[in-house]
Parts: C-alpha cells; sequence; structure tokens
C-alpha cells in the first residue's frame, strides 16, 4: 500500500493483534526515519492508553540498550501524550547527524474538536487502531486528510492505517454505516477522501500454529464446532457475537441474519412477529426480501430462504 500510495483499512477478527502491530510499526517509523512524526489514536480513552502503554512504550522499552533513541521531551495528560525522540543517523559524508522524531498519541472521540486534533498536521504515517468503534470515525477521516494527501496535487504523501473488529456491540444501524464506509473502499477505493485498499482478515488466521504457520483446517474445523454448538442455544446473540467477532467472511458481519440490513426497532417489531407467528401456528411459506429503489418488499417463492 505504501508503494501504491494508498491507505490500508483492515476489517478483522478478534485477537489478530492489529494493536501490536501498530505499537512495533510507530517505533519502527520513530527509529528509521529520523525527523519523522506519526499520529496514533483509538475509539475510546481506555483503548488509547492501553495502545500507547502496552503497544508502543512496551516496543520502546524492550529495544536493545544500543537501538533506544533518548526521549528528549514528554509531554503526558489524562488524555493525551507526546513524545519527541533524539534519533542518530549517518550522514552521506560519514558524519553523525541528528534528527527529531515526533509521536502524537491524542483522544480524537470524545467530541467534535477533539476529532479533529490532527488537523494540520504533517507526519510519515497514522495509525488509527479500533477504527469501528470510533463514534467520530467519519470526521477525524476527513478532519485529518491532510495530514496523508497533499493538497496541492492531489498525491499521497504519508500512510494511513486503520482497522479493527466489527464487533457485537455495534447496533444495526452503526453496522449499516460501517457496511457504506467498507464498500466505499472496496468499490471506489477511497478512505474517506484518501486513495485507500481493503484488507479482510478471517479468523482462522493465526488461530492455531504449527511451526510458525497457521493451521487454517484445524481453525476451520473449530469455527465450525462453535457455530454447531452456538445454534442450538435459545440465545441466538451468543452466534450472532461470536459470528460478529469471529468471521470467516465479511458476509458474517454484514449478512441479513445479522441485522445489518435492519434497525434495531424493526428487527425487534421482527422478532415479536415471529414469535406470534410460531405461536397461532399459521402455515409457513417461504419468501426473499427484494430492495425496490428506497424500501424492501417481501416476494413470495417457493425457494426463497425466508419463512
Amino acid at each position: 500500500c505504501i508503494a501504491k500510495e494508498e491507505a490500508e483499512l483492515i476489517v478483522k477478527a478478534r485477537g489478530i493483534g492489529l494493536s501490536t502491530d501498530m505499537g512495533c510499526f510507530a517505533n519502527y517509523n520513530m527509529r528509521m526515519h529520523p525527523g519523522s512524526t506519526v499520529l496514533m489514536t483509538s475509539s475510546n480513552q481506555a483503548k488509547l492508553s492501553s495502545l500507547f502503554t502496552d503497544k508502543f512504550k512496551f516496543t520502546y522499552d524492550n529495544y536493545i540498550p544500543e537501538f533506544i533513541p533518548p526521549i528528549k521531551r514528554i509531554n503526558q495528560t489524562s488524555k493525551n501524550v507526546y513524545i519527541r525522540s533524539e534519533v542518530k543517523f549517518k550522514k552521506e559524508d560519514g558524519t553523525d547527524g541528528f534528527g527529531e522524531s515526533e509521536i502524537y498519541c491524542l483522544e480524537t472521540a470524545d467530541n467534535d474538536k477533539s476529532a479533529s486534533a490532527f488537523s494540520g498536521k504533517g507526519c510519515i504515517a497514522g495509525y488509527y487502531d479500533e477504527i469501528y468503534l470510533h463514534p467520530r470515525r467519519n470526521l477525524l477521516l476527513r478532519s485529518s486528510s491532510s495530514c496523508f494527501i497533499e493538497q496541492a496535487t492531489g498525491k499521497v504523501v504519508a500512510f494511513l492505517l486503520a482497522g479493527g473488529t466489527c464487533e457485537d456491540t455495534l447496533s444495526n444501524e452503526e453496522l449499516a454505516m460501517l457496511q457504506m464506509l467498507i464498500q466505499d473502499v472496496q468499490r471506489n477505493k477511497t478512505l474517506g477522501t484518501i486513495p485507500a485498499n481493503l484488507l479482510f482478515i478471517p479468523a482462522t488466521w493465526g488461530k492455531f500454529m504449527t511451526n510458525g504457520h497457521t493451521d487454517f483446517k484445524k481453525a476451520e474445523e473449530w469455527h465450525a464446532k462453535e457455530i454447531e454448538r452456538l445454534g442450538k442455544l435459545e440465545d441466538q446473540s451468543n452466534l450472532r457475537a461470536f459470528r460478529m467477532n469471529n468471521p470467516l467472511s465479511l458476509d458474517d458481519i454484514f449478512d441479513l441474519s445479522s441485522g445489518g440490513m435492519f434497525s434495531d426497532t424493526v428487527s425487534e417489531k421482527i422478532k415479536v412477529r415471529l414469535n406470534q407467528v410460531i405461536q397461532q401456528e399459521i402455515p409457513q411459506a417461504k419468501y426473499d426480501v427484494v430492495e425496490m429503489k428506497e424500501q424492501f418488499e417481501v416476494v413470495p417463492n417457493k425457494k426463497g430462504k425466508i419463512t
């Protein structure tokens, strides 16, 4: 994506380790590109603190001593962290040079002003963790687009990595909005106004390892058994949560059964009516739900998927 001058939007299963990767990448940028600036944020204050302390700072503290760039300045508040380090490098003539690298780890979720915290900042890279859970992700992406695109030419000049898991805690309305965001990247290759690529990482990746390689067969068998077990429960919310947190495809997140097509209110009405039909023992028939311009219609179909 960096070579293609594109941002990378990742949809992944829970537990893949994307936050850890972001902490490592930020350290790499700081150390290997003296004088660079990196932007980091997450969906709320707790996750942002974890991103800085458990991912970025943990990686920094565990460098080999000779490799650690000294921190010249650190400003840390209850919400934000700024770090400036002095990085030594060799110039072309063989003499030592020094560059001041910066890390901005800023809270962007509380209000509209904080969501625009990166506006006007230049950078070499930005890492937006848990983007799907971010309550102001559209404003964050829109206000920070100038950090990654040269406005005069439209050329991408910095790398943005954004991603996370579409958790089951998201409402159906929120899922519908996320589906549009992801489809924009799929179809139009843009994340907001930034050229972007979509990467989907299924739940089978990295779940079971053999000699450092993913055992996809074992992971698929585990996934199938969990689906079968949870499918037998009266409360289907557990099945929905498992599929969303451990998707094998985008359909596990956005298909009709997960409710992404309907609002929470409509879904609840469907559940109530379904219970009424079951109690009244009304003869069952097969239907399809067909999108007709700005509404959905139920059409009889003997081979339909909906009863």
